[in-house]
This record gives C-alpha cells, structure tokens and sequence, in this order.
C-alpha cells in the first residue's frame, strides 16, 4: 500500500511548490508598487531631511530640521490639527460604519440589500469620474466657489 501512495504524494508536493512559486509571482507586484509608491518615498524623504548639505557642499548628518520641527510653533499647531482631525475621523467612522456592517452581516431584508448597493458603489465609480466632479465641484468657477463669491 505505502507503493501505492508515494508517487501521490510526490504529486502533491511538487503542485504545492509550483503553486507556491504562482504565489509569489502574484503577489510580486502588488509588493513592488508598495515598495516603490510608499515605502521609497517616505524612506527618500527621511534620508533627505536628516543628511542635509552643508555649506561648503558636502553631505553631513543633522537632526536641525526635526528640531525646527519640534520647536516651532506654527508647525507643532499644523501637527495637532493634523492628529486631532485623524482621531475624529477615525472615531467618526467606527461609530458610523460598525453598526452599518453588523446590520449587513446579520440581516437579509430588503432595506440592507439597497444598504450594502450603496456601500459598494464607490467601488464601481471610476477615480478618474471622481475627480472630474470634485474639479468641477470645488475648483475654480465650481458650484463651491461661486457660492462663496456670490
């Protein structure tokens, strides 16, 4: 019997390490576009603000512009608005969008199908449509602008 079975268990093993390797192909790409839309910028951006030319043109390590950072007050204001209004936003929209996912998980009525519809549709509208009517919504001679300067 242990005849019988080894050369399916070879099989198995080998469709494992080829689907393993399918894997990793498929998932290379998402990997390097978050590696080079997220992670290189924010790593070029620090290694930009903390090795600074000096005067005389070469490169010096220096920690002054996190120490202007941290002691100017307009910035440290602009940083607490800044946290303050992700905090907010963040509560706001766990107070707001776990009760509506618990009522989509657990009801199948009517009402919760035109819910979940609405919750999906920003999935469906393209980004670029998007930004087309918030040009036109908020940018110059938009509904925006020509209510305040009315």
């Amino acid at each position: 019997m242990s005849t019988d079975t080894a050369p399916a268990v070879l099989r198995r093993h080998r469709s494992i390490n080829r689907g393993s390797s399918i894997g990793l192909l498929l998932v290379a790409l998402p990997v390097f576009l978050l590696a080079w839309l997220i992670i290189f910028p924010i790593f070029s951006a620090v290694v930009g603000t903390i090795f600074v030319r000096g005067p005389d043109g070469a490169t010096e390590f220096s920690l002054a512009s996190y120490r202007f950072f941290f002691t100017d007050g307009y910035s440290l204001s602009n940083l607490w608005v800044t946290l303050w209004t992700t905090a907010v936003c963040g509560i706001l929209l766990l107070a707001i969008g776990l009760p509506i996912a618990l009522y989509l998980r657990f009801s199948q009525g009517r009402l919760a199908a035109y819910v979940q519809g609405l919750a999906i549709f920003p999935m469906f509208v393209p980004s670029i449509i998007l930004a087309y009517a918030l040009i036109r919504t908020i940018g110059p001679n938009g509904t925006v602008d020509l209510l305040l300067n009315s």
